[in-house]
């Protein structure tokens, strides 16, 4: 079951914003603790956004009949159908050759947040943003095939959140065991993010968004 949602936790993993994020807290005063807060909204993130739509499969009336679940595999479809359009979007809002990327407001006072702060931050970027929601929805509605009422379904939620934050959590890890030498690799990591952004987004959006139509449409 964990299997079929793979890609969806690398497609959360991968975004770039979350992990210029964590570099730039994890380069401030408290990094360790800090660093350590927003680890942990993230992964809480993902747990909320991806048991909520586990679960809400498992309330659907009778979802082994085969009316619900077409509609299940069409919600999947046009999930899929989202993310490629913000894929598009964001391959059309690229910054020109040249110019140096935007970042979101936010992200020039990260680093002079309180640490609760920071963990509200990071539970909304893992489980509010547009890309995080749709991917967390069609992984929700396949892990949702499991009992709602057994441990199975929310260690396999877990799990999938645990790899769905490994680029949150290297990072902080890195800074815990070595902090000098981890925050000159961790400005080029950041550094090269950044102006690569764009082009990581889209691919993300185009390939995920592929993956989630073609298994729906497999699956009607």
């Amino acid at each position: 079951m964990l299997g079929t949602v793979l890609p969806h936790a690398a497609a959360i993993a991968a975004s770039p914003l979350p992990v210029v994020a964590v570099i730039l807290i994890l380069m401030s005063p408290r990094a360790r603790t800090r660093g350590l807060v927003f680890l942990a909204g993230w992964f809480l993130g993902v747990v909320v956004a991806t048991g909520f739509f586990a679960w809400l499969r498992e309330v659907l009336p009778s979802t082994d009949s085969t009316p619900a679940g077409t509609i299940i595999r069409v919600m999947q479809i046009l999930v899929g159908v989202g993310l490629l359009w913000l894929g598009w979007r964001q391959w059309r809002t690229r910054p020109a050759p040249g110019a140096t990327p935007t970042t979101p407001p936010w992200m020039n006072r990260v680093d002079t947040l309180p640490a609760v702060t920071t963990g509200a931050l990071a539970f909304a970027l893992s489980a509010v943003t547009p890309k995080n929601l749709l991917v967390a929805a069609s992984a929700g509605t396949e892990l949702g095939t499991l009992d709602a009422a057994s441990p199975e379904l929310w260690v396999a939620v877990a799990l999938f959140a645990m790899l769905a934050s490994v680029t949150v959590l290297i990072p902080v890890l890195l800074v815990i065991v070595a902090p000098s030498p981890s925050r000159r690799a961790l400005t080029r990591i950041r550094d090269w993010l950044t102006a690569n952004s764009a082009v990581i987004m889209t691919a993300l959006f185009l390939l995920v968004g592929a993956h989630i139509i073609i298994t729906g449409i497999s699956a009607l």
